[in-house]
């Protein structure tokens, strides 16, 4: 009897083993270049040991959507995805409707303490009001120009579609290396200024098309302007190839959508040097009662079907709270360049960019006082955040191309985005 009972207690550890291991594994997608991502996952699984994580790592996201996609729909998949709004090509909105990622309201309720995360930005992870993925960073659309141009003309940052609109009419009967208003001419482009107007082309909760029209004509006008001076832009982009400072000598706005922290340091220095005139920066366009707009970069779900719900959420929150860095390193695998959702390490990054300088073209000087008050004031301005759906984006810069390159009016390629978007929702 004594024998048995010793067996049946041997079997019961060996069994609560294999459940303590099975509920600890945990198999994570990643793209192996994306440092925040990289460089944290292997964080955690130095500092925790007692669970099996199984990384899958990407060469491109291209690659992961394909795989996580098909996997998904048929139940499977890792437990843990995540995603870089600017590479990948994932329908966040469609993914989320469909089911296949586990709700999180559940565990958010831990994280809306304002004091240690911005929560607006946290907010851009719904769908309608039911939360599917963690936003871990985010960046803003920027318009740099100089002082001396602003003044001039009395432009600030609460007219600056007006402002582009008069520069883009000026240049036109101008010389051709006269200042032009520059945009990143991405695939995406009207798109992306439609999202940081907090123009949707879909009411997420309601599954319809809601595009404000008068608001959206306002912003397409923006973008055609750049397209009205394109020949202009591309010869100087051509003319100072291994210049870039010389070129943006010739812009009168130069509009990023790249990190907007660390590009203002950089152009904090660029300016003065070549230029001799103080820069002027701005983030736009402001929203109503002046909040502005801003993009999740970086953000995570988890599988439904996981059967380790609450260690694929601590690996999640343990990303979200991973430390950033904002220091030169911009092409190293250690950089992790777009701005922390997480309030101290948003702070940590402005002290960061206010003690270290760099070298480039001219040495790279220290955020001045008058920056980084600037940066430190950006996100209790933020009042809306947005996850940028690639799809989406294209369709409504398919539709819209002839407006702006002028083969069309405005009001049928509105119509025909109408007629797309609904298509859309009904697939």
């Amino acid at each position: 009897m004594r024998k048995i009972c010793l067996l049946f207690v041997l079997l019961f550890a060996i069994f609560l083993c294999a459940c303590r291991k099975e509920a600890q594994s945990l198999t994570v997608y990643v793209v192996r270049d994306d440092a925040l991502y990289t460089n944290a996952v292997e964080a955690y699984k130095k500092e925790n040991p007692d669970v099996a994580l199984n990384v899958v790592q990407f060469a491109s996201y291209e690659e992961l959507n394909e795989r996580m996609t098909t996997e998904l729909l048929s139940g499977k998949g890792p437990d843990v995805l995540l995603f870089n709004s600017l590479n990948s090509t994932t329908d966040y909105y469609k993914l989320s409707q469909s089911g296949v990622f586990l709700p999180l309201d559940s565990y958010m309720t831990a994280l809306q303490d304002q004091s240690r995360y911005y929560t607006t930005l946290l907010d851009a992870g719904k769908v309608g009001d039911q939360q599917y993925v963690l936003p871990m960073s985010w960046n803003l659309l920027q318009v740099y120009s100089t002082q001396d141009i602003v003044n001039q003309n009395g432009y600030n940052d609460t007219d600056i579609y007006d402002a582009l609109l008069t520069e883009a009419d000026r240049l036109a009967v101008e010389e051709m290396y006269a200042a032009a208003s520059l945009s990143l001419m991405r695939a995406d482009s009207l798109n992306m200024f439609l999202e940081n107007a907090g123009i949707t082309v879909v009411d997420a909760e309601k599954g319809t098309f809601s595009a404000d029209k008068e608001k959206m004509a306002e912003t397409a006008a923006v973008v055609k302007s750049f397209f009205d001076n394109l020949e202009k832009t591309q010869a100087i982009n051509s003319a100072f190839r291994n210049d870039f400072a010389g070129a943006v000598s010739h812009f009168t706005f130069l509009i990023e959508n790249y990190s907007f922290m660390h590009n203002l340091r950089f152009y904090q220095t660029l300016y003065p040097s070549y230029m001799q005139q103080q820069m002027y920066a701005a983030y736009f366009p402001q929203l109503e009662g002046n909040g502005l707009s801003a993009q999740i970069i970086h953000y995570g779900a988890i599988n439904a079907n996981t059967a380790n719900a609450d260690a694929a959420w601590n690996l999640l929150q343990y990303i979200l709270d991973a430390p950033f860095s904002t220091d030169f390193k911009k092409y190293d695998a250690g950089s992790r360049y777009y701005s922390p959702i997480t309030v101290k390490e948003y702070e940590n990054c402005v002290v960061q960019l206010e003690t270290q300088s760099g070298q480039g073209p001219v040495r790279i000087a220290p955020l001045n006082p008058e920056n980084a008050a600037f940066l430190r004031s950006v996100p209790e301005n933020v009042s809306e955040a947005y996850i940028p759906n690639p799809v989406l984006g294209e369709l409504v810069d398919g539709c819209m191309m002839d407006y702006l390159t002028g083969k069309a009016t405005f009001d049928d390629c509105y119509a025909e985005l109408e007629n797309q978007i609904r298509r859309y929702l009904q697939e």
